[in-house]
């Protein structure tokens, strides 16, 4: 007679086998995460770098940003002066954001006036895009301050998802931040009426404009705090000497591999 018997997997095999997934898993998963990095960091770093490099460009060129001759000027990017470049005048506070679109390769009309980016929204008007799809919204300003940075916003992935971003910023219209930041790179860096970080709570004397778009008007408080895990839209601050930092806790985490605490 045929033994119709079939034999199973014991409890002890099933726990072995499933130990040996596990160990796999965790050799496996970091080579897969190295292979297919964060699409968001490795454009945000990507914008960053093409931020450093034509803003070091453009503070050192002695043509489009002569030395002052007096004491009533700025220096560096504060020098607002027309000067001529390629044939184009620029001058005043759209200088900046001129030159600077005059450097990159845009897939688009270049608009330097003021926008904003409402979270979860597609954002309606920006200062243009580049080739490789990033939204950029640059900041009108006369960087008449040494130590107050305007802001440059980029959506790394355009109209596609989530549309928001993990750091609140308080941002005058065109890009020039309502709070004075301090000079160092860190976590919670912002100081005076507005915290920098996850949230803000802001007592303000005059209108603030955050870039979600809302404001909070004179003598009255506004909060906000994100829930966005893996934003796709991120702030890097231009100071008036050319410096460029980058102080909320995502953007430092993306740029330096470094996790940042709140």
């Amino acid at each position: 007679m045929k033994n119709n018997n079939k034999r199973a997997f014991t409890l002890a095999e099933m726990l072995i086998t499933m130990c040996i997934v596990g160990v796999l898993a965790v050799i496996v998963l970091p080579v897969l995460n190295n292979v297919f990095p964060n699409q968001e960091k490795m454009m945000f770093k990507k914008a960053y770098y093409l931020t450093e490099k034509v803003v070091s460009e453009l503070v050192n060129d002695e043509d489009l940003y002569p030395e002052i001759e007096n004491d009533q000027q700025k220096p560096y990017l504060g020098n607002t002066v027309e000067v001529t470049y390629k044939g184009n005048k620029y001058s005043g506070d759209t200088k900046f954001c001129e030159l600077f679109a005059a450097r990159v390769n845009t897939a688009s009309d270049i608009d330097c006036s003021s926008h904003s980016f409402s979270n979860n929204s597609v954002a309606s008007s920006y200062t243009f895009k580049t080739s490789d799809g990033i939204v950029w919204d640059l900041p009108i300003s006369s960087f008449s301050s040494e130590t107050s940075p305007a802001v440059i916003q980029i959506d790394v992935n355009g109209d596609k998802l989530p549309n928001c971003t993990s750091t609140t910023l308080s941002v005058k219209p065109g890009g020039t931040l309502s709070a004075q930041p301090s000079v160092g790179v860190g976590a919670g860096a912002y100081t005076g009426s507005q915290q920098y970080q996850q949230g803000y709570q802001t007592q303000s004397t005059s209108t603030r404009y955050n870039v979600q778009g809302t404001t909070s008007t004179t003598g009255s408080s506004s909060s906000s705090t994100s829930s966005c895990s893996e934003p796709d839209r991120f702030y890097i601050s231009v100071y008036q000497d050319g410096r460029i930092l980058v102080e909320g806790a995502k953007e430092q985490e993306y740029l330096y591999d470094t996790k940042v605490s709140d």
